[in-house]
Formats: C-alpha cells, sequence, structure tokens
C-alpha cells in the first residue's frame, strides 16, 4: 500500500479478490463489466437514462445508493477507459464503511480535504497487471465517499 497526501494505492497480490478489500454489497448485486442488457435481466428497466457526446449511462436507484452502468460505443483501441464501467454512488457514506477494515485502518483522512471543497482523497486498489481496478473517491467532512467506479479486469 502506498499512501500520499491526496491517493492511496493498493497493490493486491495474485489471487485477491476485489471483496478482500471492499464491501461489494454496495454494488446491490451489480458487477464490473456488466452490460445494459445483463443488468436489466437481473434488476429490471433502469430508472434514469442518460445520453452523452461519448457515453450512454442507465441509471439504478437502489436503497442505499445510485448505479450507473456507463457504455463508451466510440471506444478506441488506443484509449485506456474500457468500454463498461460500474460506478456506484453510496447516500452519505464514511469511506471506513466501504473498504475492509484491514485497509481502512491504515489511512488517515487528511485534514485539509475538510476546508477545500473541491479536493478529493483518491482511493485506488490496482488489479494484478498494474491497472486501476477500483477507483473509490473521498470529498469533505468526514471523508464522505462520492462514487465507486469498477473498471473490468
Amino acid at each position: 500500500m502506498t499512501i500520499r497526501k491526496d491517493r492511496v494505492t493498493i497493490e493486491p497480490v495474485d489471487g485477491t479478490v476485489l471483496s478482500d478489500f471492499l464491501d461489494t454489497d454496495w454494488f446491490s448485486g451489480f458487477t464490473p463489466g456488466m452490460t445494459f442488457e445483463e443488468a436489466e435481466q437481473q434488476h429490471g428497466r433502469p430508472n434514469n437514462y442518460i445520453i452523452g457526446s461519448d457515453v450512454l449511462v442507465n441509471e439504478y436507484w437502489m436503497p442505499a445508493a445510485r448505479v450507473a452502468i456507463a457504455h463508451r460505443p466510440r471506444n478506441t483501441p488506443s484509449s485506456r477507459i474500457p468500454p463498461w464501467v460500474l460506478s456506484v454512488f453510496p447516500t452519505n457514506v464514511d469511506y471506513r464503511s466501504v473498504l475492509r477494515f484491514s485497509i481502512s485502518k491504515h489511512i488517515d483522512y487528511p485534514a485539509n480535504l475538510d476546508s477545500h471543497i473541491d479536493s478529493r482523497l483518491l482511493i485506488e486498489i490496482l488489479n494484478t497487471k498494474g491497472d486501476p481496478w477500483v477507483l473509490v473517491y473521498v470529498v469533505g467532512t468526514p471523508g464522505r465517499v462520492e462514487s465507486i467506479d469498477c473498471i473490468p479486469k
């Protein structure tokens, strides 16, 4: 684990699974890499659709969080962003409720983030190839989770 002022990077060893680091209950049954069709088969029609210039998003409003599946249909081979990204937006949740205690006990939330509204703490969990696997954005007081972005391996 590498800890800097505004970023925590966790590099798991081979054989590690996401649930070793993160409480995956926040995903409400959605999985990284899930397509619109798979989500609709398991969870029904989305509550909201967003159409952007380079992204389509289906949103589901779950009891503890808003879940978004984003698809970039114009994904180019040179782009590092995969075509399907799962994002979870918990409602007023402290980062210690999202991360496993074995991880969160090592993170001292920076006090200076409390006074800067645009500041964020990024908790980055890498996959075994070194690419981002999960990005947890933490903002404000006392370290509220803004979003959990899951990038399929």
